[in-house]
């Protein structure tokens, strides 16, 4: 047996060959060992005229049955691949009808080799890839030369800063049809050279890019996201040195929590103002926040004071919004401040009654969303 071919590949190329020549065909090791044949009691026995092909490395013709014992009249023909003997081919038959299949077999074969080189490649590949992502993101340890090499084969440029991308996919998705989002992820990242995208089983999808290609990917990723609302959401992590990947793959989750509830898909970390805050914020803490600022208000109020600071503390265009008289809304406010501590006029006091209605909102999603799950 070869290096190049195994018996599941010769017995592919025998049974190709055949259904073009409707001939018997051997497929033989340069050992003169048969590895596959149409005669299939003949595999794993020995071939004459095979290794005498393997030995002298030229075609042999037989032009009659009583040439060679257990040998039928044929030819056969030795197989080359980057100029080393890989097979021999035995096609059964007159050697003036059958010497093209014998040609066609030896193109066969390269077609057949070349495939499964190119499978291999793409399979390590694929595994340096997985490789590299689970060494960066701080999911298994690493010899950083290795690591390095692998970033190399790539074409990574090690000192330029780096983003992580993560694409989560809904949980109620049927992962059967990832079919519909996989050409989309590959037709908007394959542009970007380098750039590393593996699919992450069952729900994500994780992809390295240079800083700078941002750029160029912030668009297409933001329309890939509004598609597929329903189904997708995107992040994109801070900026880092490729060996402190972990950073931006942390910040990438970060800036997913803050629109996990939320109706937007796209979310960069270094947009995050608030949300940035607010996702930081365990739900312990944000009990006690709004236990001490707006526990005593109403539901009215506390959508009375969203207006009020969506319209940024103007009088009359929160009276045009609550169609309500400028001096009930001072009489609200008063005694919003009454109740609470917190005068919702003053700056300072109304950032912290924002805060507050803020993680209120947060966590009446995250209740809702909980529910949902539930049912």
């Amino acid at each position: 047996m070869t290096n190049f071919i195994d018996k599941n590949l010769a017995k592919q190329i025998v049974y190709t060959v055949n259904e073009v020549c409707d001939r018997d065909v051997n497929f033989i090791s340069p050992e003169g060992i048969i590895l596959a044949s149409t005669d299939e009691s003949r595999v794993d026995s020995f071939h004459e005229v095979g290794k005498t092909v393997a030995d002298t490395l030229e075609p042999v013709e037989v032009k009659n049955d009583t040439d060679y014992a257990g040998t039928k009249k044929g030819i056969n023909m030795p197989i080359f691949y980057n100029q080393v003997l890989v097979a021999i081919v035995g096609i059964s038959g007159d050697p003036e009808e059958v010497r093209k299949y014998a040609n066609l077999a030896e193109r066969v074969t390269h077609l057949f080799i070349r495939e499964r080189e190119i499978n291999r490649h793409n399979r390590v590949l694929t595994e340096k890839k997985h490789f590299i992502m689970q060494s960066l993101a701080g999911e298994i340890p690493y010899n950083q030369d290795y690591l390095k090499s692998c970033l190399s084969d790539l074409g990574f440029e090690l000192t330029t800063p780096k983003r992580l991308v993560v694409i989560q996919i809904s949980e109620r998705y049927n992962l059967q049809n990832l079919s519909m989002i996989e050409p989309r992820i590959r037709e908007i990242f394959s542009p970007i050279t380098p750039s590393i995208y593996i699919y992450s089983y069952p729900y994500e999808y994780y992809a390295i890019i240079d800083n700078d290609a941002l750029e160029r990917l912030e668009k297409p990723l933001q329309s890939f996201a509004e598609e597929y609302s329903n189904l997708i959401k995107i992040g994109i992590g801070k900026s880092t040195e490729m060996f402190e990947l972990k950073k931006s793959y942390e910040s990438a989750i970060t800036a997913l929590n803050s629109i996990r509830d939320a109706e937007e898909s796209f979310v960069i970390y270094d947009h995050l103002l608030l949300d940035l805050v607010l996702s930081d914020i365990n739900p312990e803490n944000g009990a006690t926040y709004i236990e001490k600022t707006i526990k005593s208000l109403s539901s009215d109020d506390c959508d009375f004071l969203r207006v009020y600071f969506e319209e940024n503390l103007s009088l009359s265009k929160t009276a045009k919004k609550t169609f309500l008289h400028k001096n009930t809304i001072q009489y609200r406010l008063n005694r919003i401040a009454e109740q609470t501590g917190y005068n919702p006029r003053a700056f300072t006091d109304a950032v912290a009654l924002c805060l507050a209605l803020l993680m209120k909102k947060k966590d009446e999603k995250e209740d809702t969303s909980q529910e949902n799950k539930t049912e």
